[in-house]
């Protein structure tokens, strides 16, 4: 068996996960890479709208299109608003460790960080009863490990569970933000800083991953396909026999340590204790293949529908409920980008007619399985006719300042549930 474990130490992608894992984070040579307070800091920068990262607030404001539009069904746009943020901030109840509120608008976000530690006596119980009528709104968020073995889950329903596997695309899109808009400083400070939330060092067998980078997600992907049958094998030989003892038959302890990690990290064999989790995140489809139930006060429209028909059906129910409407009125309530400065995003593109628009198709856009704009369906306005947007996308963009095509199409339709009278919700 162990000659066959030097396929894997061979492999390109073991080798260069093993580089990886040797790399510094900041957090590590502080000797604070779990410490709860310095991920508590590190959030609260960056979601700090006046903070010297220069991202203005941008992850702040993703938090509330992403997290609390998730689970408060709620549309806050933070812009030019007065915002402060705490860490630790003590009340009568407790500390809090990440406090956000914004006092003119009369709301908070209370975020409750959990690494290592539990939950004290009641501690998130008295929290909610404290804070819960102090605004308009409040929002609860519980922060947690995703692959930590163990970790705790609230025992107060009134905080929603977010995990840290989750703020990666965030951590992700404002690096890119980051380089884009030159503020190199914050990019490594990212960079480092996602670094630290996985495996802390290769010198011992605890494993204590808080989340996984995209870069390791993919490496781990591209081994298990390439040594399929033989992580199989292994599972099996490791549920015969101690761990412990499989590591010691393993000649590099450098390599034996990154192997018996790298099992724990694709969840083979319960003798390793692993959460299921893992092997979702592991393992799953890299393609966003995310469907949504659009609704309006009647009850729903459309049920678990792809992302690409949402602005078709959107658009469609418009058009239904303005009969006769012109190009000027349309594009008042549709405005190319979405009416965002700086984004670039062609919605519709407009023509005198359906033979026009036919024979623009046929010349510039040749038949092609997934089709930028859709073609097969043209929707008349009294003036002219509209072609829409077909493909949207969940892959963020620097040119969209770190948004996906998607993300934006759903702030859009959250803007303005009330002018439309649609909503839409992802399918659970």
């Amino acid at each position: 068996m162990n000659k066959k474990i030097e396929t894997i130490f061979n492999d390109i992608y073991f080798k260069e996960l093993l580089s990886y894992y040797e790399q510094v984070d900041y957090l590590s040579i502080l000797s604070c890479g779990r410490r709860e307070l310095s991920h508590s800091s590190f959030i609260a920068w960056l979601a700090d709208p006046s903070g010297n990262h220069g991202l203005n607030d941008f992850f702040l404001q993703s938090i509330f299109e992403i997290f609390i539009a998730r689970f408060y069904s709620k549309s806050i746009d933070i812009s030019g608003k007065n915002i402060n943020i705490f860490t630790e901030k003590t009340i009568k109840s407790g500390r809090l460790d990440i406090y956000i509120e914004s006092a003119d608008e009369k709301w908070q976000i209370v975020i409750e960080n959990k690494v290592h530690s539990k939950e004290g006596d009641h501690q998130l119980k008295k929290y909610f009863e404290e804070l819960n009528n102090k605004y308009d709104d409040t929002f609860f968020l519980y922060l947690k490990p995703h692959l930590l073995s163990g970790s705790e889950y609230p025992l107060s329903a009134d905080f929603k569970v977010i995990y840290y596997q989750e703020i990666i695309p965030l951590l992700n899109s404002s690096f890119e933000l980051a380089v884009n808009k030159g503020h190199i400083e914050t990019a490594l400070l990212i960079k480092s800083y996602v670094r630290s939330l996985s495996i802390i060092s290769l010198d011992s067998v605890n494993f204590d991953a808080m989340a996984l980078s995209c870069f390791e997600l993919k490496q781990l992907k591209r081994l298990y396909r390439n040594h399929k049958l033989l992580f199989e094998d292994i599972k099996s030989e490791i549920s015969e026999s101690e761990s412990n003892d499989y590591l010691d038959s393993i000649e590099s302890i450098k390599n034996s340590l990154m192997f018996i990690n790298l099992l724990k990290l694709m969840s083979f064999g319960e003798v390793l204790n692993l959460d299921d989790q893992a092997k979702v995140i592991l393992f799953s489809n890299d393609k966003d293949n995310s469907k949504y139930d659009v609704l309006n006060d009647a009850g729903i429209i459309a049920n678990c529908v792809p992302k690409t028909n949402l602005f078709y059906i959107l658009v469609e129910n418009y058009i239904n409920n303005n009969i006769g409407i012109n190009l000027k009125k349309f594009e008042e309530d549709f405005p190319n980008s979405f009416g965002i400065e700086d984004i670039e995003i062609e919605l519709y593109k407009v023509f005198k007619n359906s033979k026009e628009a036919q024979i623009e198709n046929k010349k510039h856009y040749p038949k092609r399985k997934n089709p930028f704009f859709d073609y097969e369906n043209i929707f008349e306005l009294e003036d002219c006719v509209i072609v829409l947007k077909k493909a949207w996308t969940a892959k963020q963009k620097n040119k969209l300042n770190g948004k996906s095509s998607i993300e934006l199409l759903l702030q859009f339709i959250k803007k303005n549930e009330s002018k439309f009278n649609i909503r839409v919700e992802q399918c659970k």
